[in-house]
């Protein structure tokens, strides 16, 4: 929370909108349901991500590319969030060297992750991949992986808009 607030302090010239921001993160649920029996280090990518953002945008490129290996390493789909941010880096002018490694590192990362790592220790395939082809399909079980996703979601191009809008959360 008190990083969300210095990373918008930053970034705005008014101060009533980070401590909102900050409020509003340490005060929500899905914060206090994470942290209130165990640790769960996916609550650390947020202000890690935020930190990524600023380092992108002051032209850092350790820090950058230290708050995004950390980020990476709470989650394994964060590599694709983290990719997404070097080709933002890359557009922006930022270190292009830097966003095209460390893009496709991360990427390569969370691939292996959710096709190999994960499905191997959950002995089949990834439940991760399975709830989106299952939020579509009503239910019916019908392929998993990354490749049955992305299978499906071009046999049904309309249902990963429609689940995004109109499916009960």
């Amino acid at each position: 929370g008190v990083h969300s607030s210095f990373v918008l302090r930053k970034v705005l010239s008014t101060t009533a909108l980070p401590v909102a921001a900050a409020a509003a993160y340490l005060l929500s649920p899905q914060l206090q349901a994470a942290t209130l029996y165990e640790f769960h280090p996916v609550t650390l990518v947020a202000p890690l991500l935020l930190w990524t953002i600023v380092f992108a945008e002051e032209r850092r490129s350790l820090p950058f590319a230290l708050c995004a290996v950390a980020a990476i390493c709470c989650k394994e789909e964060i590599g694709l969030v983290v990719a997404l941010l070097c080709l933002w880096l890359w557009l922006r002018g930022g270190d292009r060297r830097l966003a095209l490694w460390l893009g496709v590192a991360s990427a390569c990362w969370s691939v292996l992750a959710l096709e190999a790592i994960v499905p191997h220790f959950a002995r089949g395939a990834s439940a991760y991949w399975q709830r989106y082809i299952d939020a579509g399909s009503g239910g019916a079980r019908t392929s998993s992986g990354a490749t049955g996703l992305l299978r499906y979601w071009f046999q049904h191009p309309e249902k990963p808009i429609l689940t995004l809008l109109w499916a009960p959360k």
